[in-house]
């Protein structure tokens, strides 16, 4: 009976591994955030804005592939979020630029092995591998009608090693 249990749960194991989904999430740890908003060309410099993450927060960064690329930042005391989702035809892949997801409204994504850059409509995200499964980021976001841009810095754990995962299997994907 062990030995069908043992089977059966590597079975599942192989299945799910392989079933045509790889995700990985990154926690972040805001450790500063500034906006500054130009009123009447005066500078105004503030901690953040009142209603999404302060320092001291966590973002979370999730990344996935199934059918299509899926991409979401999101702080989960707040409102929050940065949400895309690219379809196989968006995805390319070069020994040199990495692999690249670029979407007809403007969101581009960047992964490489020690470095992640997301070109939001209206900001950038960049994350950068200093040791193992840490990571640094900066986050940058524009507010054109509030004449307002926020900069924020990140620290950032893997939960798994899932960049080189999601690389290695996406790349398979798309090709």
């Amino acid at each position: 009976m062990k030995r069908i249990s043992l089977i059966l749960t590597l079975l599942l194991f192989s299945i799910s591994a392989h079933g045509g989904t790889v995700k990985g999430e990154m926690k972040c740890a805001v450790k500063s955030n500034y906006v500054v908003i130009n009123e009447e060309g005066v500078p105004k410099l503030f901690k953040g804005f009142a209603d999404e993450f302060k320092v001291g927060d966590s973002l979370s960064f999730k990344f996935k592939v199934d059918n299509n690329f899926w991409f979401d930042l999101k702080d989960d005391k707040s409102d929050f979020s940065h949400f895309t989702f690219f379809e196989r035809n968006q995805a390319k892949y070069s020994d040199f630029l990495g692999l690249q997801f670029e979407s007809d409204y403007g969101s581009k994504i960047t992964f490489r092995k020690n470095f992640i850059n997301w070109d939001l409509i209206l900001g950038n995200l960049i994350l950068s591998r200093y040791y193992k499964n840490d990571w640094s980021g900066i986050f940058v976001s524009y507010n054109p009608l509030d004449m307002a841009a926020q900069v924020a810095t990140l620290d950032c754990r893997m939960w798994n090693d899932g960049v080189d995962k999601f690389v290695d299997y996406s790349r398979k994907f798309i090709n």
